[in-house]
């Protein structure tokens, strides 16, 4: 099989990530894998596979003849016989479906709260659904939301997996030396960091010598400028650092303690993951399939509730056994169920039933 893994860019985001581990995953199972980014290139790009056919297609406006025009002479040069769009590349992948009618197009969707979207906020994509010939999703609200929405209602849940490279495993594993709190997640709204620096001030009143990292794309808007002026309220200024984006997540995970995720709405977020495979106890907020990771061994708190966010990071910290002891069974628990190990067969059988369909 020829697949093609479609992402509109590489910047570090959660389909980003998704999309660059599927490609290296099958590209290190021998599959003949083509991973196109159409907008934008991004730090992730650092990290795709050296097997994967990787394209940077430059696409400019809404639809982007000139690119679209070249990439589907591509596929058919290439004989891609199956597209996989992650996330808001739909668009692009139904166009180049309508000009290479017989390839197979799975969408993935990684928007974890359009169920809780209307139906008029999705026209174009129920009109393109016609067009897939799969849909994949990160939760199963996700799941009853294609069924009942898109033209095309065959859609199966699969879970985010995360991977990373033995030396990276290893390195994220040796002792913790440094009293950080860290926080992966591009500085947008549904991530809530204020709801985290709220609490965060509490835990700093009992526990001075924490601190916290904030480790996501910053963008010039007001969410970020209100969060440096939240920041400076609290006079925390020298114990939250805004690092930008990182392409050496693991690094900034081994000096960590806690992997921290406050937001308001996720899907399967793949930063809990990240921490989970890191060894590092996990507190979040009960919001998409982040509980149904984490089960008990994590704490798992109501969204917007600093109290409660405060409480749980403040009993880690006072309990750094009981950390210990929950960050090692979340970590077993990931590794079993949300591994390329134990989520790419679905997914290769997926493909192959498609392709000889």
């Amino acid at each position: 099989m020829k697949i093609l893994h479609l992402i509109d860019s590489l910047n570090p985001g959660g389909a980003e990530r998704m999309a660059v581990g599927y490609v290296n995953a099958l590209a290190e199972r021998g599959f003949q894998v083509y991973l196109w980014s159409s907008r934008e290139e991004g730090l992730l790009k650092n990290s795709i596979h050296p097997s994967v056919n990787y394209h940077f297609l430059n696409r400019k406006g809404p639809v982007g003849i000139k690119a679209l025009l070249k990439a589907s002479k591509a596929i058919k040069k290439e004989g891609i016989q199956l597209i996989h769009a992650h996330s808001t590349s739909w668009f692009f992948g139904t166009l180049l479906k309508g000009l290479n009618p017989k390839i197979k197009l799975v969408w993935h969707d990684h928007y974890g709260s359009r169920y809780l979207t209307v139906k008029r906020a999705n026209k174009t994509l129920i009109f393109c659904s016609r067009y897939f010939d799969m849909t994949l999703a990160v939760n199963r609200n996700l799941v009853n939301w294609h069924e009942t929405h898109l033209k095309q209602p065959q859609s199966i849940y699969v879970p985010n997996f995360v991977s990373g490279s033995a030396k990276e495993i290893l390195e994220a594993s040796k002792n913790y030396t440094s009293n950080t709190v860290v926080c992966v997640a591009n500085l947008r709204k549904p991530k809530n960091h204020h709801n985290l620096i709220h609490a965060f001030a509490k835990v700093h009143q009992k526990v001075p010598g924490w601190n916290l990292q904030l480790i996501g794309k910053q963008f010039p808007d007001t969410y970020s400028d209100s969060l440096t002026e939240l920041i400076s309220h609290y006079s925390l200024e020298d114990k939250v650092s805004l690092l930008g984006e990182r392409s050496d997540i693991f690094g900034y995970l081994q000096q960590a303690k806690i992997g921290v995720l406050s937001s308001d709405v996720e899907g399967l977020p793949m930063t809990i993951l990240e921490y989970a495979l890191a060894g590092l106890p996990v507190v979040c907020t009960d919001v998409g399939f982040c509980k149904v990771v984490v089960q008990e061994y994590g704490k798992v708190v109501p969204p917007k509730n600093p109290e409660a966010f405060a409480e749980a990071l403040l009993f880690y910290i006072q309990n750094p056994e009981t950390a210990t002891l929950d960050a090692e069974k979340l970590q077993k628990h990931v590794r079993e169920t949300y591994t390329a190990q134990a989520v790419l067969p679905q997914v290769i059988e997926i493909y192959k039933r498609l392709v000889e369909s």
